[in-house]
């Protein structure tokens, strides 16, 4: 835990959880001064954390001159002096390095989303447009996902992502094999790709096929932290594949509806982006690759078979039964057995041969 009387490399202050040693260095930086005491409250003390954002304050915004106000830093961008080179003039490789630098964007990510977050036409408080994160994470961030299993991180994150996490626990929830791989699944689709990618919150918008969207699996591509370059490991392809297997639930189980028939049909303007893959990484078909039977003959075909809703309307499927020497599927019954006034009972009236005379007691039909 960072002691107050511990001394602040690079100067002759010591540092206190107030950060009142800001205002040494310069009074225009109460806006700073203010988020990270509030920030400092919601964080674990430790020695590393506060080294971190001290030397952000003193070696980066107050050594360069910058503008102390804080929504200028969000306003510039990737406008913004580089924040590692600044800070260490070397490249960026020891791990110590890296959990520094995310130790600073977390503290950044945490005033862009808690103190300048506005909120929406739909009442969410989301960070405005305009604003921008200039110092994204290096690694991945674990904040305690594997043990949630219905996604409420996803919407502490960006609360406008409510349908996706409701959707996402209740398909999880079902599943009985391979939950962990699919729950990371998931993750990657809900956090990486839709809410890193800006892409539209509310599913029906998503899944249009108007709505422009990037490929997913080039998102894992780009997310990997390990591995071979550009190319997508057998976990990763298992990723795409279950993140493919939970928009068709969506698709199927959400916003379908009944056809003229009783079947679930999907609108015609939805779709499925993520193409599964295959082992090697290639796309698989989700469809049959021969040409499709027009729905008109389809639809000749049906008439053709089922002409009426009885069976005595299906002239056709009757007729086509009389040829051939075993006279198809006719047989020979007593006529009383015959209901006249069934829609579904069908019979015939044919000449008996001399062996069915002598050998049958019934009038042939």
């Amino acid at each position: 835990m960072a002691s107050p009387r511990s001394t602040i490399r690079g100067t002759n202050l010591n540092f206190d959880p107030e950060f009142r040693f800001l205002l040494v260095l310069d009074p225009a930086l109460e806006g700073w001064r203010a988020l990270a005491a509030e920030w400092w409250l919601t964080q674990k003390a430790t020695r590393n954390r506060a080294t971190a954002v001290v030397t952000f304050f003193v070696r980066y915004l107050h050594a360069l001159q910058l503008d102390t106000r804080p929504i200028t830093l969000f306003e510039a961008g990737s406008g913004l002096p580089d924040l590692w080179k600044t800070l260490n003039q070397v490249p960026l490789q020891e791990a110590s390095q890296k959990i520094q630098y995310d130790t600073i964007s977390d503290f950044l990510d945490w005033v862009l989303r808690t103190e300048l977050a506005e909120p929406d036409s739909e009442g969410y408080r989301v960070v405005p447009t305009h604003l921008k994160h200039p110092f994204p994470r290096i690694r991945l961030k674990q904040v305690g996902k594997i043990s949630d299993l219905s996604f409420t991180y996803v919407t502490e994150r960006d609360p406008r992502m409510g349908h996706w996490q409701a959707l996402a626990a209740e398909w999880l929830g079902a599943q009985k094999t391979a939950v962990h791989l699919r729950r990371n699944a998931l993750d990657c689709f809900l956090i990486d790709y839709l809410v890193g990618c800006e892409l539209p919150h509310h599913p029906i918008e998503f899944l249009k096929r108007s709505t422009p969207k990037p490929n997913f699996s080039e998102v894992l591509v780009k997310r990997k932290t390990y591995g071979a370059v550009g190319q997508l490991a057998a976990g990763e392809i298992k990723h795409n594949n279950y993140a493919a297997d939970f928009l068709d639930w969506v698709l199927v189980e959400k916003l379908s509806i009944d056809d003229e028939y009783g079947h679930r049909a999907i609108l015609p303007n939805l779709h499925n982006p993520i193409a599964r893959l295959s082992t090697s990484g290639l796309a698989t078909p989700t469809e049959t690759v021969k040409a499709a039977l027009s729905i008109r003959y389809i639809k000749e075909l049906r008439m053709l078979l089922a002409e009426g809703p009885n069976f005595r309307d299906w002239g056709w499927a009757q007729q086509v039964t009389d040829g051939g020497t075993s006279g198809g599927d006719w047989f020979v019954v007593d006529p009383k057995l015959i209901n006249r006034n069934d829609p579904d009972c069908v019979w015939r009236e044919r000449n008996s041969t001399l062996y069915e005379q002598k050998n049958s007691s019934c009038r042939l039909v």
